[in-house]
């Protein structure tokens, strides 16, 4: 299926009121196969939040749900589980507003929100297994495909020149299977590629049946270019204490290596996560410190 979309409003030029989804002095990369065809960058404008506010003030806030601030009052389905995963994307539609994506594994799909400066929604694209292009044979109804997503980039469609697709990492409970996919603003899959425990590079390295793929991150982790997948594995070891496993991906996606970060394991302390610690159940890839150190932060939501 491909969901609610609605009329987007032309792209401006002037700089956007501050609202707190704007991305300030980042930019947006278009990339083609021959590399980088242009960079824009996003500004936001001052807050006027008072100067007397303490930091950390939450200075405006909104809810998506069914009938709110733009979002189609059937979107979500009773038991969706909407709102399971969330990442921020870019500014993909290119108005000074960053965007984002939420997953609904109980109803095997995730959306996608465009924002206007008042923070309403002014387009919604779902995604599901039942999207046209998806290439792979749609899973069981119960399969909590997207339990994990992650946001890869924004990058120009192939053959569509100037042309801004949105990539993901999608984690599917059923199998422990990864999907890299390449989504297009009409609702269609432009690419698909599927990685599970025996795909080549995989096999043999991950332990199956230790929640791999529900919780997920992406990154360029080993600086050669190329984005990783980065999976937790909350129920790894013999009493729940977790892992997390680094994909390293080629140019073209394929898995060259991987490496687990576990008790005992690549540095960390052999008694470091308890029982039921559930180590690896979310994922946030921060990048540099500052020092050149590159962070990221895992959850466990045993303790």
């Amino acid at each position: 299926m491909n969901g609610h979309t609605a009329s987007s409003p032309a792209v401006t030029t002037s700089p956007a009121p501050f609202n707190p989804r704007n991305i300030n002095n980042s930019w947006i990369t278009r990339k083609d196969v021959s590399g980088i065809s242009s960079e824009r960058r996003l500004q936001a404008s001052p807050s006027p939040s008072p100067s007397s506010a303490p930091v950390g003030t939450v200075i405006s806030h909104s809810r998506l749900a069914n009938g709110e601030n733009g979002v189609p009052a059937d979107l979500m389905a009773t038991d969706d589980d909407f709102g399971w995963a969330t990442v921020a994307i870019g500014d993909w539609d290119e108005n000074g507003v960053g965007d984002f994506a939420s997953s609904a594994r109980g109803s095997n799909e995730f959306h996608i929100f465009l924002f206007d400066a008042d923070q309403d929604v002014i387009e919604v694209i779902t995604m599901s297994p039942d999207s046209d292009g998806y290439g792979y044979t749609a899973p069981a109804s119960n399969s909590s495909w997207s339990i994990g997503l992650a946001f890869v980039g924004l990058e120009v469609l192939p053959g569509h020149p100037g042309v801004l697709g949105a990539r993901f990492l999608v984690g599917q409970l059923t199998g422990e299977e990864i999907f890299d996919v390449l989504v297009s603003r009409n609702g269609t899959f432009s690419s698909t590629q599927r990685y599970t425990p025996t795909t080549p590079g995989l096999d043999g390295e991950i332990d199956t049946n230790y929640a791999f793929a529900q919780s997920l991150a992406s990154a360029d982790v080993d600086g050669d270019g190329y984005q990783d997948i980065i999976s937790g594995a909350k129920l790894h070891g013999g009493n729940f204490q977790g892992a997390v496993y680094i994909l390293f991906r080629n140019a073209s996606n394929d898995v060259t290596s991987v490496t687990r970060y576990a008790n005992g394991e690549n540095g960390i302390p052999a008694s470091t996560f308890p029982v039921a610690q559930r180590f690896g159940s979310h994922l946030a890839w921060i990048g540099d410190w500052g020092d050149g150190t590159n962070v990221l932060a895992v959850g466990s939501d045993g303790s």
